[in-house]
C-alpha cells in the first residue's frame, strides 16, 4: 500500500469545505450569504460533497499493480507534478475555504457606510 499524498490533500480541502458549509448551516450564517429559499440546495450540496469526500478518502491508499513478465505500459497513474497553473488552481480554491474559517461574517448596514 502506497501513500498518495496528493489525493490526500484533495481529500483535505473537500473536509475544510464540507466543515465550513456546516459550521456556516449550524450558526445561521448560511443566511447572509445565500437566499433562504435556497436553503435546502444548499444541504444538499453539503451532503454530496461528504459523498465525494468519502469517495476521496478511499483513493488516499493505494496497491501498486503488479503486471505479467514483459509489461510496457505505464502504471503510474498520479503523476503529481506540481506547476504554476497546479498551484494557482489550488490557491484559488482553499484561499476562499480559510478566509471563511478567519474572517468574521457581518451584516452590512447603514454603519458600515462610507460617507463621502
Amino acid at each position: 500500500m502506497r501513500f498518495s499524498f496528493i489525493h490526500a490533500f484533495r481529500s483535505m480541502i473537500l473536509l475544510l469545505f464540507v466543515l465550513l458549509m456546516g459550521n456556516l448551516h449550524y450558526s445561521g450564517d448560511i443566511f447572509m450569504l445565500i437566499n433562504p429559499d435556497y436553503q435546502n440546495l444548499n444541504g444538499l450540496a453539503v451532503f454530496i460533497l461528504v459523498i465525494l469526500f468519502l469517495v476521496q478518502l478511499q483513493r488516499v491508499w493505494f496497491q501498486i499493480e503488479v503486471c505479467g513478465y514483459a509489461c510496457e505500459h505505464d502504471h503510474v497513474h498520479d503523476k503529481g507534478s506540481l506547476n504554476i497553473k497546479t498551484c494557482l488552481a489550488y490557491l484559488i480554491i482553499v484561499f476562499p475555504i480559510f478566509m471563511g474559517f478567519i474572517l468574521p461574517f457581518t451584516w452590512m448596514h447603514q454603519s458600515l457606510q462610507i460617507e463621502g
